[in-house]
């Protein structure tokens, strides 16, 4: 804070009439204003609110006093940047209020718009600066079939805890764990109990990071594999239509493998007939060998001998 006064002569201030009897300045703003004309070179580095609490005036009083100090002119605040670019607020007080040093020093010719360097002014600060704006969110793309529901499933958890409220570019992020969920077997509404129980006491910090250490966590088992498909029988074990026997006897009809012309009984007695004329032929020769003869027709014979 800088001040402009007339330096008094020792441990005294001389105040003007022009403060002493203002006629819009109240009592806080008078005893403000000569309190710090009065201080020392060594004190004055303060801002007036420091003294303005000292002397005990409340912040509202404070606020009020101050106003009426700039609106008569025997304070003046001005705003500049320094060199690390933070704006700083210097405070000036006078008991002149027509010697208030200006602003700038005067320029030649006619006046031009503002400085260089000031601080913006209130009309300025509220518009918006559009040089840099933000770039525009690219819209996100459909999701279909298991995806899709997983992202239901998440955006669903704000209408269960008020505390599981995710954006859709949030639940994006978490779509293709939850997915893995739904295609290991688990339904949606088991996924929705899942994520949305046993919650921390002290409510979710960050609810993206608690949902997917939750979902990589308590991933579930893969399902295990199914039984491989029976395979179809071999081209010999299928039957065909009905067709007529070539066999001796009554017509009839049978289902034929490839290659069969006869039924099963035709192609048995066929073989039974082409097996008794060998066996007679082997014993006519010898070739057969030795009769086996049955242990009921040797005992009574191996008796008889002996005795």
């Amino acid at each position: 804070m800088l001040r402009h006064s007339i330096a008094p002569s020792r441990d005294y201030l001389k105040a003007p009439h022009a403060i002493v009897r203002h006629s819009r300045l109240n009592n806080d703003a008078k005893m403000l204003l000569l309190y710090v004309l009065g201080l020392p070179e060594s004190r004055c580095g303060k801002p007036l609110g420091e003294h303005a609490a000292r002397l005990g005036i409340k912040p509202r009083a404070y606020q009020k006093a101050k106003a009426l100090l700039v609106e008569c002119g025997f304070l003046l605040e001005r705003k500049w940047q320094n060199e690390r670019g933070r704006w700083v607020t210097e405070q000036t007080v006078t008991n002149d209020a027509a010697g208030l040093p200006s602003t700038h020093f005067p320029a030649v010719g006619d006046s031009t718009d503002r400085v260089a360097g000031d601080s913006p002014t209130e009309e300025e600060e509220q518009g918006k600066n559009a040089s840099h704006p933000p770039p525009e969110d690219e819209p996100l793309a459909a999701l279909g079939g298991v995806l899709a529901e997983a992202e239901r499933v998440l955006l669903s958890l704000r209408n269960v805890n008020l505390g599981l409220h995710l954006g859709v570019r949030e639940a994006r992020s978490l779509v293709e764990m939850a997915g893995e969920w739904l295609r290991r077997g688990v339904s949606p509404a088991e996924l929705r109990r899942v994520l949305s129980t046993g919650l921390p006491v002290s409510g979710v910090r960050s609810v993206v990071g608690f949902l997917r250490h939750r979902l990589v966590r308590k991933m579930p088992e893969m399902p295990p594999v199914g039984r491989p498909r029976e395979t179809a029988p071999p081209p010999d074990s299928v039957r065909g239509a009905l067709v007529l026997c070539a066999g001796p006897g009554d017509d009839h009809m049978f289902r034929p493998r490839p290659g069969e012309t006869e039924c099963g009984e035709c192609r048995r007695a066929a073989a039974a007939e082409g097996a008794v004329p060998d066996l007679r032929g082997a014993l006519g020769t010898g070739t057969l060998g030795t009769v086996h003869t049955p242990w009921r027709e040797r005992v009574p014979t191996g008796g008889a001998g002996s005795a």
